[in-house]
């Protein structure tokens, strides 16, 4: 082995002091920490004292197949990827498409999950986004008949990550800082095992999307998520066209949201009345979709609303209905466009921008 010269010693004895590599950790990311951590016991030693903040800006996590999983870091410098493969007798590790890693005597997830939890402990800043796919689910999508053994170990593999993720993102001393927050799960159980350990004063955008093991999907329910300090505090909300809500509107707290898209498996009129209602009242909403499976004989809704706008120039105008409602401030409006088996949008308006020939009601 080869002997360090006197100059080599001393640099390692410099970096394996707290008080210089706190200052020089500011200006490193995720991989020059890992990097340094493998020079010399010291240097790795003072690392674990300081607790150098990564600096990752997006988390990826996907599943990809039953037999793979990628994590994903964006840093200042690029993405930093690393896949996880199962291999006979332990798993394979793969960084940024090299070589793969050979780590015997352990499972592909548990190793990445082992990483995951190296990688963030220390995350201190905020997280632009932070996604969790189960890519491996779009084969149902596009299979008409998927293998039982399949189904049930896309299931088993799925409810098993989400299920480490708790654990680990429990584990933190501090609730990880994320303002868009993007994750696939097959039920509710799956959002609160990742939701609640987002920091609340962070966190802007939520988005979800269903996944499935069936050709059939169900309807999924949001009574926990939607007392959720996370949910009540975010500002947008966007759930994927596939997944069908099952909790009703009026349980659902969501006129904290100055955005919404979403789909009901039904809604009545009582709900779309109720949501204009709140809505007359909410001064920081900006657009509220609610697509609809099911929805009832409209006529009686159209009455209770009170005349739509005729458009002369919109030639899908039996298709559509408009109403223009005053709000608390004059300079607004509340427009309601109701498309004909499809959804209802709520937008705030400004009053300049209504025809001269509608009435506001």
């Amino acid at each position: 082995m080869e002997t360090l010269s006197l100059y080599d010693r001393k640099c390692l004895k410099v970096l394996a002091n707290p008080v210089l590599m706190k200052n020089v950790a500011e200006w490193l990311n995720l991989i020059d920490i890992q990097r340094l951590r493998k020079v010399c016991v010291g240097i790795r030693e003072c690392i674990d004292t300081v607790k150098p903040d990564p600096h990752i800006k997006t988390i990826v996590v996907d599943a990809v197949n039953l037999d793979q999983i990628d994590l994903s870091f964006r840093v200042k410098n690029g993405w930093i990827r690393l896949e996880y493969r199962a291999y006979w007798g332990g798993c394979h590790v793969r960084f940024n498409g090299g070589y793969a890693k050979a780590v015997p005597g352990e499972d592909f997830l548990s190793r990445c999950m082992k990483d995951f939890e190296i990688c963030t402990k220390n995350q201190k800043g905020i997280l632009n986004e932070f996604r969790i796919l189960f890519s491996y689910t779009l084969h149902i999508r596009d299979n008409p008949n998927p293998a039982r053994a399949d189904r049930e170990a896309m299931k088993k593999l799925t409810n098993k990550l989400l299920e480490m993720l708790r654990e680990t993102l429990s584990s933190r001393k501090s609730l990880l800082k994320v303002e868009h927050l993007n994750i696939q799960s097959p039920d509710q159980d799956g959002v609160m095992a990742v939701l609640p350990f987002m920091d609340p004063d962070f966190l802007e955008r939520i988005e979800i999307e269903q996944v499935y093991f069936e050709r059939h999907r169900n309807s999924m329910l949001f009574d926990k998520i939607a007392n959720l300090e996370q949910w009540k505090r975010a500002e947008t909300l966007k759930l994927s066209r596939i997944l069908l809500v099952g909790t009703p509107i009026q349980e659902m707290n969501l006129f904290n949201f100055k955005e919404v898209d979403l789909k009901m498996n039904s809604i009545s009129e009582e709900d779309v009345v109720y949501i204009k209602n709140k809505l007359l009242n909410c001064s920081n909403f900006e657009e509220f979709k609610i697509r609809f499976h099911r929805f009832p004989i409209t006529d009686p809704l159209l009455s209770t609303l009170g005349p739509s706008y005729y458009n002369r120039d919109d030639y899908f105008f039996d298709q559509r209905k408009m109403w223009f409602f005053g709000t608390q401030n004059q300079d607004r409006v509340l427009q309601l466009l109701f498309i004909t088996s499809q959804s209802f949008i709520f937008s705030s308006l400004n009053i300049q921008l209504v025809p001269d020939d509608a009435v506001i009601l």
